[in-house]
C-alpha cells in the first residue's frame, strides 16, 4: 500500500509539472490564434496534449513506475511505448472531446466577469478563461484515464 501510495505522489509531482507546461503551451496558442472554441480549438489542444504526454512516458518511465530497465530489449519497450501511444490517445479523445463540448455548447455557469475588472478587452479573455475551466474539467478526467492504463497496462511490475 505504502508502494502505490509513493507511486501516485510522484505521479502527481510529474501531473503537476505537465499540466502547468500543458496550460502554457494552450494558452500560448489560443492568445496567439485568438481561438477559443469550435472545430479550431482541437489543434491547439492536441499540440500541447502530445508535447506533453511525450514529457510524461519518460518522466513516469524513469521515475513514478521505475521502469527504466537496462536489460529490456527494444522490441520490449517499442510494445511498451506504442502501448502507451494508444492509452494517451483514448486520454486525447476525452480531452478533446471535453474541451470541444464545454467550450461549444455551454456558457460559464459563474460570473466571469468577477475575475476579469483588470483586462480591457474582455471578449477574447473572457473566452480564454471559459476555456481554461473546460482545460481544468479535462485533464480531470484525462489524467485519471492516463494513471489507470500507466499503472496497469504500460508500467505494470
Amino acid at each position: 500500500m505504502r508502494k502505490h501510495l509513493f507511486e501516485i505522489s510522484k505521479f502527481v509531482i510529474i501531473g503537476f509539472l505537465n499540466t502547468f507546461i500543458d496550460f502554457a503551451i494552450y494558452n500560448a496558442l489560443m492568445w496567439f490564434f485568438g481561438i477559443t472554441e469550435g472545430f479550431w480549438i482541437l489543434p491547439i489542444v492536441t499540440t500541447s496534449f502530445i508535447i506533453v504526454n511525450i514529457l510524461s512516458y519518460f518522466l513516469n518511465k524513469n521515475w513514478t513506475f521505475n521502469t527504466n530497465n537496462t536489460n529490456s530489449n527494444n522490441s520490449k519497450t517499442a510494445t511498451k511505448f506504442m502501448n502507451f501511444v494508444l492509452i494517451s490517445i483514448g486520454g486525447l479523445i476525452i480531452n478533446n472531446t471535453v474541451i470541444f463540448l464545454v467550450t461549444t455548447y455551454t456558457s460559464p455557469f459563474f460570473d466571469i466577469n468577477f475575475f476579469l475588472n483588470i483586462i480591457n478587452d474582455h471578449s477574447l479573455a473572457k473566452d480564454v478563461l471559459w476555456a481554461n475551466v473546460a482545460k481544468i474539467f479535462a485533464t480531470a478526467f484525462s489524467m485519471t484515464w492516463n494513471f489507470l492504463g500507466y499503472k496497469f497496462i504500460i508500467f505494470k511490475k
